[in-house]
């Protein structure tokens, strides 16, 4: 009697194993805290903060995207960037790392404007995105 329990949980674990879905992710409450972030479009060499950000090229930088849970490991792309001055060519100036940080080079040539970037987070076997979480205004 006891070898067929015992069969019966080996078997119930095997088939129970297969049955699982890869990993898992979880952005129902991912946020960019705060979720907006103002860049300047020109730097003054003679402003201390800019001369600083010229000398040792400093990127601006957003936030990490916050509240993402997930199997590792979790990929984040900039899905689209909506921008209301048609600078559309413009945007690719602007990559993510890491975890979601939204990066413009010191010396972009973005032009002034507002731009809206939904997020695709992602991992084995699963792809959310995040539609409008960020905004860039470079002034």
């Amino acid at each position: 009697m006891k070898k067929v329990v015992m069969m019966a949980a080996v078997f119930m674990l095997i088939w129970g194993c297969n049955k699982q879905e890869i990993g898992y992710l979880d952005t129902s409450n991912a946020e960019y805290i705060p979720d907006s972030a103002v860049f300047k479009a020109v730097l003054d060499p003679n402003n201390r903060q800019d001369a600083q950000k010229i000398k040792f090229e400093i990127p601006f930088q957003t936030p990490g995207l916050q509240k993402v849970t997930g199997s590792p490991v979790v990929q984040y792309s900039i899905y689209r960037v909506d921008c209301n001055n048609g600078a559309d060519s413009s945007v690719s100036q602007f990559r993510i790392r890491g975890k979601g940080i939204i990066e413009l080079p010191y010396n972009h040539t973005v032009p002034v404007g507002r731009y809206v970037f939904s997020i695709q987070v992602s991992n084995e076997g699963h792809v959310h995105v995040l539609d409008s979480v960020l905004t860039v205004i470079l002034q």
